[in-house]
């Protein structure tokens, strides 16, 4: 129960720096056209956040928190500056989507792979703690691993955004950082200024905060579902698997199909699917029903992301991919609050977990 508890603050807390941080990042990152040099940081904090879990003695709640948080930190910050190269290295609006497909398709059959090796090394070792340890180790190794490429490979295109040109800030380099985290911030509040104006920015969104919300409520508590149904855990495991595996088959086929539809009538096929799925799983009853639902799950999950990323780079003011892109992370953030909000609520009012799933409805209605 203590660990649960710990868990669950130190994610908020994250979550709630992630928020208030990314636009400001994504500003600073636009001025000094620095994507990838703070990519790489994020990307360091994270893997010394694994390193340091593989070290760490069984029992170390407080130890562990604060490390899980630094990770946790670089891995959702890192990403407000991977989403924000996109626009810099596609030449239309369909490479856009197929380059933002195919990251997310790879990325699922990686994450498939690593967590598979650490599955195997669950179950073939006798000391699950020295199991966990060389599992965080792996994943350390992993991380760097396959960052490495687009350190190295990938180029960060596009002219300054903004010059800050206060002569009581210059040196002889340039402005000093704390111009421009003072110009940033600045910036941020203008970027929400702009999405006022830019109306189409702003409905999608409105609009990806409930639908994203729905989707992301239903893959974090897809295993506490199962668990509450008396589901044995042998399979939820191999349920997950499924859904990493699955995924991007599903997310390049499902690119195919946008090429001729759109990634908007893409992302509302998502959505539809997603409903049916909260529908279904208010009825479902054995665990053949659940690896059903799970694939549909598969189906929609990469490409209800992708094409969210790719549909918001078409709307996204050119150079300023950084701080619209922090935005949007931060309604990717704050998302998170009312479906498990939901959830919890209507589990503790009426006792039933079927219920509460089927409160997840309104996001897609709405």
């Amino acid at each position: 129960v203590d660990s649960t508890i710990y868990l669950a603050y130190s994610t908020s807390i994250t979550n709630a720096l992630v928020a208030v941080m990314s636009p400001v990042l994504g500003t600073i990152s636009d001025h000094y056209q620095s994507k990838k040099l703070f990519l790489g940081v994020l990307t360091a904090c994270g893997v010394l956040s694994c390193i340091g879990c593989s070290l760490l003695p069984p029992d170390n709640l407080w130890p562990a928190c604060a490390i899980y948080v630094v990770g946790l930190f670089g891995f959702h910050a890192a990403n407000i500056f991977y989403d924000a190269l996109l626009p810099g290295i596609v030449s239309s609006n369909e490479q856009a989507d197929n380059v933002s497909a195919m990251g997310f398709a790879l990325g699922y059959i990686g994450g498939g792979l690593q967590f598979l090796v650490c599955v195997i090394l669950y179950l073939v070792l006798e000391n699950t703690n020295m199991a966990v340890k060389i599992s965080f180790a792996f994943t350390a190794v992993w991380w760097a691993l396959f960052t490495l490429p687009l350190l190295l490979n990938v180029p960060e295109i596009g002219p300054p955004e903004v010059s800050v040109s206060d002569s009581k800030c210059d040196t002889e380099k340039g402005p000093s950082f704390g111009a421009v985290l003072k110009f940033s911030i600045v910036e941020v509040v203008d970027t929400f200024k702009q999405v006022k104006i830019l109306s189409n920015c702003a409905l999608f969104l409105a609009a990806y905060f409930m639908y994203i919300d729905g989707a992301d409520t239903i893959i974090s508590m897809a295993l506490d579902l199962g668990m509450s149904l008396g589901f044995p855990p042998e399979s939820l495991v191999v349920i997950l698997l499924m859904v990493q595996f699955l995924g991007m088959p599903m997310t390049l086929l499902f690119t195919k199909l946008v090429s001729k539809i759109g990634p908007k009538n893409g992302v509302l096929v998502c959505c539809g699917v997603y409903l049916g799925v909260v529908v279904l799983g208010t009825v479902m009853t054995d665990i053949a029903g659940f690896y059903a639902l799970a694939a549909l799950v598969s189906c929609v999950q990469g490409p209800i992301q992708a094409l969210s990323r790719s549909l918001f780079t078409r709307l996204v003011p050119a150079d300023s991919e950084g701080r619209f892109f922090g935005l949007y992370n931060i309604i990717g953030k704050f998302s998170t609050i009312i479906g498990p909000l939901l959830i919890g609520t209507i589990t503790s009012i009426t006792g039933s977990t079927r219920l509460s799933v089927a409160s997840l409805s309104c996001m897609y209605l709405l």
